[in-house]
């Protein structure tokens, strides 16, 4: 099958889109939704190679998956597990608060499937209100990744200055990693990959994005800013018209929360693949405690992130100066810094 696509993709590279989603089984439900919204509104005029990235998923919700397949959306699991067990106890150590180890397969995507060159990375907390292949078919140039302004960030002044003081890095240049446009070519080429591991086993930073942080930190400089109207965040921040596509993040989420922004277009598509009611139960389980201990967790990351700001050995003030010397040495000639020819040590 995979050489079958490979063929097809030479022949036909213009017509075939490829998305990744990652999951693990309890957020098989929200991509149920996610793939909904996405196959009612995408265009007829391409084939749509969607891949899920997981750990193993439970047979019978994964069916429920693969037959939402159309006779232009290729769905199928990929288990990543042999991938990422090198790295698992790294990664396992720097997770946090509505993190898991899923939110990790996205840093592999460009050296496990090097048939591609362009790809989307989505989220499974969304609902696709416009045609995906508007969003795929923005132009990157030769930069690493497209991404829209992470809104968590523009929200909080505390945010903020972590971005700026943490990872060396403009809030308004700070991106969301939930929706990605990946130029996979120009990731391999700066070696993403390799110094992202190299930073996981050899550093220990603290960080309250995880992944997101990384990537961020890695592609400074090579991320093309897209419009917010490709991931919205669920805030009550004056934006108005429908958005292109609506992203739950963090803690505003219509199943657990009452009145979020935008949750009407959840419970649309909700409805459609028949989890409405339970959605819904969901909702009326989720207890006020729980809800408190949410906004107590964005407390605790605000305290974190000053805590980060104010020290000296966080990612920004260790690694960038590494970076800028390296920059400077002739063999070195991308920005980010080239595995193959040293160390970040």
């Amino acid at each position: 099958m995979q050489n079958q696509i490979t063929k097809a993709i030479k022949q036909n590279a213009k017509e075939i889109i490829p998305i990744f989603f990652s999951t693990d089984n309890n957020y098989i439900p929200f991509l149920s939704v996610a793939l909904r919204s996405l196959i009612e509104n995408a265009s007829k005029n391409y084939r749509y190679i969607v891949r899920v990235l997981s750990s193993g998923i439970d047979p019978q919700k994964s069916k429920v998956i693969l037959d939402m397949s159309t006779e232009n959306f290729d769905i199928q699991f990929i288990d990543v597990s042999e991938r990422v067990r090198p790295f698992l106890i790294e990664i396992q150590n720097s997770i946090h608060y509505q993190v898991t180890i899923a939110s990790y397969y996205r840093l592999f995507i460009a050296s496990m499937f090097k048939e591609f060159d362009k790809a989307l990375y989505l989220d499974c907390d969304i609902v696709v209100l416009d045609d995906i292949s508007k969003l795929f078919n923005i132009d990157l140039g030769d930069n690493i990744l497209g991404g829209a302004q992470c809104q968590i960030i523009r929200s909080s002044p505390v945010f903020r200055e972590y971005s700026k003081q943490v990872l060396g890095l403009s809030p308004e240049n700070c991106f969301n990693a939930g929706i990605l446009i990946m130029n996979l070519d120009a990731y391999r080429k700066n070696n993403i990959e390799n110094s992202f591991i190299d930073i996981l086993k050899n550093y220990k930073f603290e960080l309250i994005a995880n992944d997101q942080d990384y990537l961020n930190f890695l592609c400074k400089g090579k991320v093309k800013m897209i419009d917010i109207s490709w991931n919205k965040a669920a805030l009550r921040d004056g934006y108005k018209g429908k958005p292109n596509l609506v992203h739950f993040a963090f803690i505003k989420k219509p199943w657990t929360n009452y009145g979020v922004k935008f949750e009407k277009y959840f419970w649309e598509y909700a409805k459609k693949v028949n989890l409405y009611e339970y959605f819904m139960s969901y909702r009326r389980a989720f207890k006020h405690s729980q809800r408190i201990a949410n906004h107590k967790h964005v407390l605790e990351l605000e305290k974190k992130a000053v805590s980060l700001i104010n020290s000296d050995k966080n990612i920004h003030k260790i690694l960038d100066p590494k970076i800028e010397e390296l920059k400077s040495i002739e063999f070195c000639k991308d920005p980010i810094f080239n595995y193959k020819q040293g160390s970040f040590k």
